[in-house]
């Protein structure tokens, strides 16, 4: 479960399921452990099926590099793993930050098992 979704003090929270980029908002999906608190600025994991930061739990090589992922809006679909840093985790999630073609990232960047995904 995304953790950013629920009423609390923080400004990164979503504080209701009415939001105007609801389908982009990842509410359950294929992860780790049940919850995680992903953030732009974390890296992809190393090596497949390494996990030490919250954007690992839920990079992981299940469907031949896809998730699958529901949204808030109640879509249900697949996700390329690189796709993960595209999505509004929370209100202050950066879609164009680090990890992203906008925020400047090169394939070689990414960890050599994720450099054949598609780039976003």
């Amino acid at each position: 479960m995304n953790e950013w979704l629920g009423d609390r003090p923080d400004d990164n929270f979503w504080r209701n399921r009415e939001q105007k980029q609801a389908n982009n908002i990842p509410l359950f999906m294929d992860c780790v452990v049940w919850d995680t608190y992903c953030n732009h600025t974390q890296g992809p994991p190393e090596f497949d099926g390494v996990v030490t930061n919250e954007m690992h739990l839920v990079c992981i090589n299940r469907h031949n590099g896809i998730i699958n992922v529901v949204f808030l809006d109640m879509n249900v679909r697949k996700v390329d793993l690189k796709e993960l840093w595209v999505l509004n985790w929370h209100r202050n999630f950066d879609t164009k930050g680090p990890w992203t073609i906008a925020g400047g990232v090169l394939s070689s960047d990414w960890p050599q098992w994720m450099r054949r995904l598609k780039d976003y």
